[in-house]
This record gives C-alpha cells, sequence and structure tokens, in this order.
C-alpha cells in the first residue's frame, strides 16, 4: 500500500504525539509539529524517514511512541498514524523506522486545517462562457495581474479554500479567479487560483460586507503544498508567541 502512494524524498509532518507507556516522550513536544521526509520505503507497511530537526536540533524520537505522519505526495495529501519501531545510523544520516498501524487515508478538503487570518486579495467574477478558458491559462497569476481586480479581506486560509468578505456579493456556484500573494519573510509570491463560491451571508460584524466561502478548483499539489506549508509556519509561529518563546 505505502509503495503506491508515497515516494522516497516526500515531506511529512509530524504530528500529536502521544506518551509511551513508561510516559516518556524523549525530546518531543507534544505541541509540536516536526518536518522530515522519507528516506526509504522497507515494504507496504514499515517506511525509513530522517529524524526531524527543530531548528538545530536532532528530535530523537523514542521507540513505541505513536505518531500521526502528513504525507506531501505527487497524488495529494495523506495522512496515517505510525509507531516508531527503531532508531540507527545509516551512513551520515539518523534513520527511524515507522510502521503505519491504521488506513493511510487522502486527505479530504474539508478536513484541511484553516488558519485565522486577515490578508488582503483581489479578485474577478468569470462569465460562465469563460471558465474553460480561464482553466487553460498556464501562469494565472500574471494573467490577473494585467486586469482590473475587486479588492476583499481573506478570513481565513486553508489546503482546499478560503473565506473572504467584500462589498460585492455574489452568487453560490459562481466561480472566481483569485489572485493570492503570501508573505514568505522578505519574499512575496503570488498565485493565481480558481475558486467556487460554495456559500455566501452578510457580514455579522458590518452589514454592508458579504462573507463568501470559496472552494479552490484548479490548484495543483505544489502551490496546495506551499499554501498549506505557509499555513503551518504560521500556526508555529501563533504558538510559539503565545507560549512566550
Amino acid at each position: 500500500m505505502l509503495s503506491k502512494i508515497i515516494g522516497v524524498g516526500n515531506k511529512i509532518e509530524l504530528t500529536r504525539v502521544s506518551q509511551t507507556s513508561s510516559g516518556t516522550l524523549g525530546d518531543i513536544d507534544e505541541n509540536k509539529v516536526y518536518v522530515s521526509q522519507v528516506y526509504d520505503i522497507i515494504d507496504e507497511d514499515r517506511i525509513k524517514i530522517a529524524v526531524p530537526v527543530d531548528g538545530r536540533k536532532v528530535v530523537l524520537m523514542p521507540n513505541n511512541v505513536r505518531i500521526d505522519a502528513c504525507f506531501y505526495t505527487s497524488k495529494g495529501l495523506y495522512q496515517g498514524r505510525f509507531v516508531i519501531v527503531d532508531r540507527y545510523k545509516e551512513g551520515n544520516i539518523m534513520i527511524q523506522v515507522i510502521e503505519l498501524i491504521n488506513e493511510l487515508k487522502k486527505f479530504q478538503r474539508r478536513q484541511y486545517f484553516r488558519l485565522d487570518c486577515t490578508m488582503s486579495i483581489t479578485y474577478k467574477v468569470i462569465e460562465e462562457e469563460n471558465v474553460e478558458e480561464y482553466y487553460q491559462i498556464e501562469d494565472l497569476s500574471k494573467e490577473l495581474e494585467k486586469e482590473i481586480l475587486l479588492p476583499a479581506i481573506a478570513l481565513d486560509l486553508s489546503g482546499g479554500g478560503m473565506r473572504f468578505v467584500s462589498r460585492k456579493r455574489h452568487n453560490k456556484d459562481d466561480m472566481l479567479a483569485i489572485l493570492l500573494g503570501i508573505n514568505y519573510g522578505e519574499i512575496i509570491k503570488q498565485y493565481g487560483i480558481l475558486a467556487k463560491v460554495i456559500g455566501v451571508n452578510t457580514s455579522k460584524s458590518n452589514s454592508s460586507l458579504y462573507e463568501h466561502r470559496v472552494e479552490f478548483s484548479n490548484v495543483t499539489s505544489g502551490v496546495r503544498e506551499d499554501i498549506i506549508k505557509y499555513i503551518f509556519d504560521e500556526e508555529r509561529k501563533r504558538r510559539k508567541k503565545e507560549s512566550g518563546q
């Protein structure tokens, strides 16, 4: 099963670590998400992963600890629960062997974690007869930068969609082309995304604004990975700030 979905080099997010019977978690903080990657596939239940690193610190996870692993694959995002069964050094790389203990499942869009935010975006409504044409545009962000777009504020963001408010009210099932700029430190990366309106309401805080929920409809796995990584990074920063670190 694993070899049909997961590939060597796939990025992994390790989360929700549970305690061992002895009550020790080694170097693991239960509130953190650790990043690793697939080093090798042993069989259909066991894989080798690189030992995670937190900053400059190697995170040693004891055997028998259970982890939830989210894999970024060419087929999309998959998550499963694993148990750590071995740890050793292979060449110059510290390896941990993890074994699948439940079914590996693909993330559905409704399962994506949503990040609350206040982010400026711009967008346009696509006429029904032009929708197919927009699907064919190779670099939608560059195309949208040439067009006159409507301003809006995103209230939350996930790998599958977003919620935003604008002064224009749109209809359920309308197709939108959204220009989304994500700030990665000193770099702002622009993404052009097609989205379908799945819900519309008058804003509870301001009756002159309309709140729209949209579902992304043409996001490549690479763009989705970028968005999810940004969300994870922002969530980590917030947790760190809340804990006073």
